[in-house]
């Protein structure tokens, strides 16, 4: 896999982590967990929400949500360097995985979910900083 400035937090949780597809998933998890923040501190929702099936999302699901993904944070003219590079990564690992990622549905979503609660680790990455924008949980 090729080195990325996400590697600290892939060292980190290197056991869990080990592979391209899991990598991608996790570090889309945490994308859309800051467009989930820019839209509730904008309008107080996140109807982004309903993009993620309850978080049972297939294979498929999950890679098509990169699109959307940018595309709504390009509608909130939120897709900055940092968000550039960090979907620059996501589709690197996804187009390094294999054609078939091999994770159940249950296992996809852990992954992505993972990507969610520990965004403030990749923000630390793109920023500097745990927040880039005032969160749901903040409020």
């Amino acid at each position: 896999m090729r080195e990325t400035i996400f590697d600290p937090v892939f060292v980190k949780y290197g056991a869990q982590l080990n592979t391209s597809e899991k990598r991608g998933i996790f570090l889309l998890g945490s994308l859309t967990k800051l467009l989930l923040n820019i839209q509730y501190s904008t309008r107080g929702a996140q109807p982004f929400l309903s993009q993620l099936m309850g978080l049972k999302m297939d294979e498929r699901n999950v890679q098509g949500l990169l699109s959307k993904v940018i595309n709504k944070l390009l509608e909130y003219n939120s897709f900055d360097l940092g968000k550039a590079k960090l979907a620059e990564a996501i589709s690197q690992y996804f187009m390094e995985s294999p054609e078939r990622w091999h994770l159940s549905v249950d296992e996809l979503n852990y992954y992505f979910v993972c990507g969610m609660n520990l965004y403030k680790e990749i923000n630390v990455v793109l920023y500097g900083k745990e927040e880039e924008v005032t969160s749901s949980d903040d409020q």
